[in-house]
């Protein structure tokens, strides 16, 4: 089995993020991903409609998170945002979009092939079941949840 290549860099890891609404947050971390040349000028409109479609909140016990993506046609090297928020911002909830989650921490993937999307998924879900971990997640600097993701997220197989 392969690894998977996928790029997370200290640029595109934001803590203490404060922002008032998704938008700014989806805003900030497609723009970190654009500058560094990973997804195109599209990427960040293709994530505001994939959200209004199939919204993306998750609410755990106690920290709501958010695993927002978008149509692979808008990325160029399969990558990964994730913010840390000050404050939570709204999501609707993936299972009932009627519903709202106070997020705390975004996900934001950009990622081309379908079995790597989900293996990714699957390892951030485990992550999210991990109540100790997310609360350990809001308390860290950007050094300690790269090193963090890095171990979590890109030790996973692709195929």
């Amino acid at each position: 089995m392969g690894k998977c290549h996928i790029e997370l860099s200290k640029q595109s890891i934001f803590t203490n993020l404060n922002c008032n609404t998704r938008e700014e947050v989806l805003r900030v971390l497609s723009n970190s991903l654009l500058s560094q040349g990973f997804v195109t000028p599209n990427f960040f409109d293709g994530i505001l409609k994939r959200e209004k479609d199939f919204p993306t909140g998750l609410q755990t016990n106690s920290i709501g998170v958010a695993i927002p993506h978008a149509d692979p046609k808008y990325i160029i090297h399969d990558s990964i945002a994730l913010g840390i928020l000050s404050k939570p911002v709204t999501f609707y909830e993936m299972a009932n979009i009627s519903n709202k989650v106070d997020v705390y921490i975004v996900f934001l993937l950009a990622l081309t092939d379908a079995t790597k999307h989900l293996r990714i998924l699957q390892k951030i879900i485990e992550i999210i079941k991990d109540e100790q971990l997310l609360k350990q997640m809001l308390k860290q600097n950007n050094e300690e949840l790269y090193l963090l993701i890095s171990e979590k997220l890109l030790t996973t197989d692709c195929v």
